[in-house]
């Protein structure tokens, strides 16, 4: 004994080089409630551990040196009553090592040590009845028999009951003295021991099998019945488990968690509605909020159904200033008026009253071979989208017809549905897009094919030709369309040449030289001739072509075309069937004419609006081209 206490002395030395020296000035002191060590820097006394003398101690955070077993970040020291630290001995049957610390999972002069730090004597022969004195008087020490674990106190003899180890407190059987573990009951209480150390636990505890339990901090014992934990309620039954997802006496509810339940609670499809304050479960008519509602003897709230003289809805809300069915309710949920079968207005909202009597709500109904649909509150929808269907400012489903809505136009289909992509539809084919519907006009580039919808009714252009922007294309039977480049260019290149003269003089009579004079027949048969297309001489047989009787012929086949064929190198006659005066059309709205004998650019040849300031002006197109 005398080598441990050097060894102890040795090492607990070596210790000091990581403990606070001692203040200057500083001194002792001691009051009913122990010693303290007073000092210079704040707080005016010593706090956690500290080098005194030769000596090591501990001082709370209440000032007073520690006495005794002290549990330190996890490891255990043992203070004498003076507060020394003491080291390399044995104190209740445990080993404090060469730095105080309570050695665990070891062996000391042959002697186990458990995981717990406690001294374990196999198999003894000593007495195994507890309470009584062991022949051999063993102290302080726990023993390990026959896989339990017993403990003999200062006196020798078995614990048994509560017994507290190094401020740590554990059960042992009263008659047999093993030590107890998990949930004990004692009289008719229950505690918690813990299942690997046999240390009594306290708060809130859950088993393997996820049964709660809350272990009182101040008496230890099990929670029974009602108690507030935290902000929550919980309950806990005669046995001290949480109770969860049930009723409590038939008035509260408890949900996963235990916690107490208050406010809107549905179990089941059944809704309920527990007091906001107490969890309460409530019943009869009851106000919530801006709302009215009922709820049955047993806590579950109507719906659709009427109670009192009052009807209450789908969602439990007490009906008030609508209709229900044939029935109007008031503010207070009283029946004022009453309707027959049929649709009646009321304040300017369309409703329906079935046969049977009642009303028409949030669903379709086919009334006289015509589909309406009529909302939540049995007001009938107009002008509106719904379920992919559109119902007119009738409240009528729009069907088998062409209809603009926003200025978008669409497609409905006999069953109401919207036509997307191409539609075939009364002999005429349309494109309508894919996602929304609308109907495309104009030029359409689909599947890498370009298309054409006339821009006035979306019908698509097939087999035929047509003059776009001043463009020619030929649409083949499938509507494809195809460029007819060959006309354009020459139709192109004739009112490029035209434009060359801009700015010669006006000459009446004048048809043989561009750039000295001409009149407006004259300009145009030159503009022709340029390009081998030979035309009359004057604007009234220029209109008629090779069906002119003038001098000189035959003449250029001549094809009337519209102002919607109208391209550049056609001919403009004006004012009469038999034209007065002609000009080149050039794309872009414009002519190139001859005008008159005033000097450029008031007269001369230049270039002027097509219709020439009226569209009344234009009699006749000519394509010689």
């Amino acid at each position: 004994m005398k080598k441990r206490g050097i060894i102890a002395l040795f090492l607990a030395g070596a210790l000091t080089t990581s403990l606070p020296g001692m203040d200057v000035g500083a001194a002792w002191k001691s009051d009913a409630n122990g010693r303290y060590f007073t000092q210079k820097a704040s707080p005016g006394y010593a706090v956690g551990w500290k080098k005194i003398g030769k000596y090591h101690y501990y001082f709370n955070t209440d000032k007073y040196a520690a006495v005794g077993w002290k549990l330190i970040k996890n490891d255990w020291y043992y203070f004498n009553a003076k507060g020394r630290m003491l080291s390399g001995i044995w104190i209740d049957d445990s080993y404090l090592g060469a730095d105080g610390k309570m050695v665990k999972n070891t062996v000391i002069d042959g002697i186990r040590i458990d995981e717990n730090g406690n001294r374990i004597t196999d198999n003894p022969t000593e007495s195994t009845t507890a309470g009584t004195t062991s022949s051999k008087a063993l102290k302080n020490t726990w023993v390990l028999r026959d896989g339990n674990k017993y403990y003999y106190d200062y006196r020798g003899k078995l614990a048994a009951g509560f017994f507290t180890i190094k401020d740590a407190t554990y059960y042992f059987d009263p008659d047999t003295g093993i030590l107890q573990s998990g949930v004990v009951k004692v009289g008719k209480k229950y505690y918690y021991f813990d299942p690997d150390t046999g240390v009594q636990k306290t708060g809130y505890i859950v088993l393997k099998d996820g049964t709660g339990y809350y272990f009182s901090p101040k008496t230890k014992a099990a929670y029974k019945g009602w108690h507030k934990i935290g902000k929550k309620y919980y309950y806990f039954n005669s046995k001290g488990v949480l109770q969860r997802n049930k009723w409590i006496s038939k008035k509260y509810y408890v949900d996963h968690l235990g916690r107490r339940c208050k406010g809107w609670l549905t179990l089941n499809n059944k809704t309920y509605y527990l007091n906001p304050k107490t969890g309460i479960r409530t019943k009869g008519l009851t106000r919530i909020g801006n709302d009215t509602y009922y709820f049955k003897t047993n806590g579950v709230m109507l719906q659709n159904q009427w109670k009192k003289n009052r009807f209450f809805q789908a969602d439990g809300k007490m009906a008030v200033k609508t209709w229900v069915n044939n029935q109007y309710v008031n503010a207070n949920g009283r029946i004022t008026k009453t309707k027959s079968a049929g649709f009646f207005t009321e304040k300017k909202k369309t409703y329906y009253i079935r046969a049977n009597l009642t009303m028409a709500k949030n669903c379709w109904e086919l009334i006289n071979n015509k589909w309406y649909f009529f909302k939540s509150n049995g007001v009938l929808l107009k002008n509106a989208w719904k379920d992919n269907y559109y119902v007119d400012a009738d409240g009528v489903r729009v069907l088998d017809r062409f209809y603009t809505i926003n200025k978008v136009t669409y497609l409905f289909l006999p069953d109401g549905t919207l036509a997307k992509g191409f539609a075939d539809y009364k002999e005429n084919r349309y494109y309508l897009d894919p996602v929304s519907g609308a109907m495309k006009t104009g030029f359409q580039l689909i599947n890498g094919l370009n298309y054409y919808f006339d821009p006035s009714n979306g019908v698509m252009a097939r087999n035929t030709v047509l003059t776009i922007n001043d463009s020619v294309y030929s649409f083949d039977a499938n509507g494809a369309a195809t460029l007819d480049a060959s006309g354009y260019a020459m139709g192109r290149s004739i009112a490029e040449y035209a434009q060359k003269f801009i700015g010669y003089p006006y000459s009446y009579g004048g048809a043989t030289d561009l750039t000295k004079g001409v009149d407006c027949s004259g300009f145009v048969k030159l503009v022709f001739q340029h390009f081998g297309i030979k035309l009359p001489r004057t604007s009234q047989a220029q209109a008629l072509g090779h069906n002119s009787k003038e001098p000189g012929g035959p003449f250029a086949q001549v094809k009337y075309v519209s102002e919607k064929e109208l391209l550049p190198g056609d001919v403009i006659g004006y004012y009469y069937t038999a034209p007065t005066h002609v000009a080149i059309y050039i794309g872009n709205g414009k002519v190139v004419h001859a005008s008159n004998s005033q000097p450029y650019p008031k007269g001369g040849i230049k270039i002027s609006d097509y219709d020439l300031g009226n569209p009344k002006n234009i009699t006749r197109i000519m394509r010689y081209w």
